[in-house]
């Protein structure tokens, strides 16, 4: 569980999320409260410790995951409007999902 719930959030996936065609947002207000601005990758791991290696893009203070997302949705066998619980513990590269 995280140690500051600021870092945490509920996602309700969309078609497009599961299906790779739209990237992962993570909240602006994660973002602007923990996420270093230079950082590129973030690794997500999962539940079963699964670890996918994420690329994030930037747009404005927004941030987004994309290739290592992709991969996590397909072996997960997410669907749409599945519910994730993700969040940030005391390293801001390394995002839990469940």
């Amino acid at each position: 569980m995280p140690n500051n719930y600021r870092r945490s959030w509920i996602q309700r996936l969309t078609r497009g999320q599961v299906r790779n065609v739209q990237t992962m947002p993570i909240p602006v207000d994660v973002v602007k409260d923990f996420i270093p601005g230079e950082l590129q990758t973030l690794l997500l791991v999962d539940s079963e410790g699964g670890r996918y290696s994420c690329e994030l893009t930037a747009v404005g203070e927004a941030r987004f995951m994309g290739l290592g997302w992709y991969e996590y949705a397909r072996h997960n066998n997410l669907d749409e409007d599945d519910l994730l619980f993700l969040y940030f513990n005391d390293v801001p590269n390394v995002l839990y999902v469940q």
